[in-house]
Order: C-alpha cells, then structure tokens, then sequence
C-alpha cells in the first residue's frame, strides 16, 4: 500500500525526471502543468471514484486511509506491458508519450520510493 501522498510526489518526479526533459518547449509546459495540476488534486479525484461500485469490490483505495494498493495494480498490469512502448496520447492537447515496461517499471519505483 503507498498514500496518495506518495504517488503525487512518485508521478510528480517521474515526469519532471523522466518525461519532460525530452519534450519540446510547448509539451514541457503542457505536460509539465498538466501533471502538476493532476498530481495535486489526486486526492479529490480518488476520493471520487473511491465510490464506485467496480473499484469498490476491487478494494485498490481506501478512502478512510487514503492508500492504494499499487502492488496489486502493478503486478495485475505487468504482464500485460510489451517491451515495445506503447503510444499514450494526452487528450485535447495533441501530444503522444511512448510508454513501456521500463518506464511503467520506473513511474512504479518512483512512487514507491517517494
């Protein structure tokens, strides 16, 4: 379990280490903003789909406790990542971030080390 305190300072530096720097000027701003701007209200967004009734069951988020069970999400998820990155297009802003099971692997060491 990890606190969402921990996965906005792991999401927070995995961009600012690993995405940004290799944007251009325009996606450094749009990215570097946008996942600040997400990052700081994680906490309101998890406490409102804490409520549904599919995350509910899965028991990921504990609202009360505020903490997500990345381990489980992680290993769920891990052997479904190709080593080829995949495309993640960032909606209305045009831009597309390759992801992969490195940089899954990584955003997955920052938070928990954060």
């Amino acid at each position: 379990m990890v606190t969402i305190a921990q996965v906005q300072r792991g999401v927070a530096d995995f961009l600012d280490r690993e995405v940004v720097p290799q944007l251009s000027g325009f996606e450094k701003i749009v990215i570097g903003t946008g996942g600040g701007l997400i990052a700081a209200k994680l906490p309101e967004l998890m406490n409102k789909i804490a409520d549904h009734p599919m995350l509910s069951v899965l028991d990921l988020y504990r609202k009360e406790t505020g903490e997500l069970d990345l381990d489980a999400v992680y290993a769920a998820a891990e052997p479904y990542i190709g080593a080829e990155p995949f495309a993640l297009k960032v909606p209305v802003v045009g831009i597309t971030l390759k992801m992969g099971r490195q940089e899954i692997r990584d955003l997955y060491n920052y938070i928990k080390g954060a």
